[in-house]
């Protein structure tokens, strides 16, 4: 038709082609068609990277979000073009990506997919279909849960006055810095991973040359391998040898170091 670009299509049988060929033709006629060859010819994979190195940048929250685009670009739905994403497969990964983390976490992660897929459609001229997949899933409750999203500066500042952390003997006498502090910081930042996960992760159970870490008997008993990040391999290879990378006396040691690293670096609830 004049004015509408050339479409081509594959069918199993003819009949079919021809069925579709006329009711192109009569949308056409109709002015009710929609050329939805760039929804075909996307992925949700390619719509979060240009999300992450075209808006994310700008983002106080930079750092943090561009980990967990990273993280979400590992998994499957991302691999879906347009026309094919449906409820089902954002279901899927939610499911994925539940183990360990909060739901107002896993409430985040579905936000930034139902926020490229909005900006596809309203900023960068891509004719999607007309009823969202993001429609149909049902996001988490949330009670009462706590899930800060540091911004880069905030970060960075909570980092530096770990590393000015000292370890004290029961006698008060210092006996040398808390390294490991801000080393667990950058590699939780990294990774998005809980304390647990982390203090009970084994060398064993880290693939140096495929940057994979498994995490084994998470907070909800399963284990998660996940991707690893230049920043996070490199934590790791810092650290003294030994079956795990960080040794921490006890979750008490930790939170009491932590404390005193987040009230001097003025990070408050």
């Amino acid at each position: 038709k004049k004015n509408y670009p050339n479409l081509t299509q594959s069918f199993l049988s003819k009949g079919l082609a021809s069925k579709w060929s006329k009711m192109t033709e009569t949308q056409m006629e109709k002015r009710v068609f929609e050329d939805l060859s760039g929804a075909e010819g996307t992925t949700l994979r390619q719509l979060l990277i240009k999300y992450r190195d075209e808006l994310v940048p700008t983002f106080k929250s930079a750092k943090t979000l561009t980990y967990k685009i990273n993280y979400m670009l590992k998994f499957k739905v991302c691999y879906y073009n347009l026309l094919q994403l449906n409820s089902a497969h954002i279901n899927r990964f939610k499911k994925e990506i539940s183990q360990g983390r909060a739901p107002k976490t896993i409430n985040a992660y579905i936000d930034t997919l139902k926020r490229v897929w909005d900006l596809a459609r309203t900023e960068w001229g891509i004719t999607l279909p007309p009823q969202s997949p993001f429609s149909l899933v049902t996001m988490l409750p949330v009670k009462n849960e706590r899930d800060i999203t540091l911004t880069d500066e905030q970060l960075a500042k909570l980092i530096e006055e770990a590393g000015k952390i000292y370890i004290k003997s029961s006698r008060q006498k210092i006996i040398g810095k808390a390294n490991w502090l801000p080393d667990m910081i950058i590699f939780a930042a990294s990774t998005a991973a809980r304390y647990s996960e982390i203090t009970n992760l084994l060398r064993k159970d880290v693939d140096f040359n495929r940057r994979l870490a498994t995490f084994r008997d998470t907070k909800n008993g399963d284990d998660r391998t996940i991707p690893l990040s230049n920043e996070a391999l490199q934590i790791l290879k810092k650290q003294p040898f030994g079956e795990r990378f960080f040794n921490i006396k006890s979750r008490e040691v930790f939170k009491n170091y932590w404390n005193r690293a987040r009230d001097n670096a003025d990070l408050h609830d």
